[in-house]
């Protein structure tokens, strides 16, 4: 039998239980966790899961340090997304009360470059929308 190794600067060898567990990933499913798309995005659940399993394992709060963290980063995407530079104009509409409401959702907001936040009921919100696209100061 020929020995190929390939150095990925793994110091031991896998667990025959961890192989076991993996190895239908590298057959049967074998997309992107990281993609859009369904197929690859069904990956993402159990690594999700592992990574949260790893966190309560040492005692920590897999909500607070592995979920809140991940929502932030795609929060910031979106808002990136809109405003991509410092002469563009958009309104973002946060429509989900936790972000002002729950301890994490400071968390949100200190995450986005600095920007006027306003606060008020949808007719409030409408009328200072229209203003800031019509060029007027609210």
């Amino acid at each position: 039998m020929r020995v190929v190794y390939l150095d990925n600067n793994a110091t031991t060898r896998t667990a025959p239980e961890v192989v076991e567990v993996l190895l239908p990933y590298f057959s049967d499913y074998y997309g992107n966790p990281s993609s859009m798309h369904s197929f690859g995005g069904q990956l993402a659940k159990p690594v999700q899961q592992a990574r949260a399993e790893q966190i309560q394992a040492r005692g920590g709060d897999p909500f607070r340090e592995f979920s809140v963290p991940q929502a932030v980063i795609k929060f910031r995407q979106g808002f990136g997304r809109l405003i991509r530079s410092r002469d563009d104009r958009g309104a973002v509409l946060i429509l989900d009360r936790r972000v002002t409401t729950k301890g994490y959702g400071k968390i949100f907001l200190r995450s986005l470059p600095e920007t006027a936040l306003v606060r008020g009921d949808s007719g409030e919100m409408f009328e200072k929308m229209a203003a800031f696209f019509a060029g007027a100061k609210s």
